[in-house]
């Protein structure tokens, strides 16, 4: 790949395009770098997302929708595949699920930061994985 600066987790778009309480530092991630980068996989993981907002009458079907193409939008998906036995490897060492190592690997085999607001990504993989304000700061 070589032209990623940072991979981001299904969070970061989330915060970025559903206004909450993450908006603002998400907001600032995309000011700081707008080259987003995800595995394969953030398409289903995002749109599951979506369908739960959906489901809880959170956003309405042509909202989400609106929403789930307009992050599509924001990203750019991978498609190299990766070494399942890194992901493996990482969930045993983490505990994380495979879906969350594998935005870990991706990362890792990229040479970039993961950029999320997951707290058990950010516990098991200092060296890799950053939160939005943590990301904020060194980029600037």
């Amino acid at each position: 790949m070589g032209t990623a600066v940072i991979i981001v987790d299904t969070n970061v778009v989330v915060y970025f395009l559903i206004r909450g309480e993450f908006t603002r530092e998400a907001e600032t991630v995309r000011s700081k770098d707008d080259q987003w980068f995800v595995p394969p996989l953030f398409r289903h993981e995002f749109l599951n997302v979506l369908c739960t907002y959906f489901r809880k009458g959170e956003l309405q079907r042509d909202d989400a929708l609106r929403t789930y193409r307009r992050g599509m939008s924001l990203i750019t998906q991978l498609t190299e595949d990766h070494d399942p036995r890194r992901v493996f490897r990482l969930v045993e060492e983490s505990g994380c699920s495979s879906y969350d190592a594998e935005f870990v690997a991706v990362a890792i085999e990229e040479n970039v930061q993961l950029v999320t607001a997951d707290a058990k990504i950010l516990a098991a993989f200092p060296g890799v994985a950053a939160n939005l304000d943590e990301f904020t700061r060194s980029a600037n």
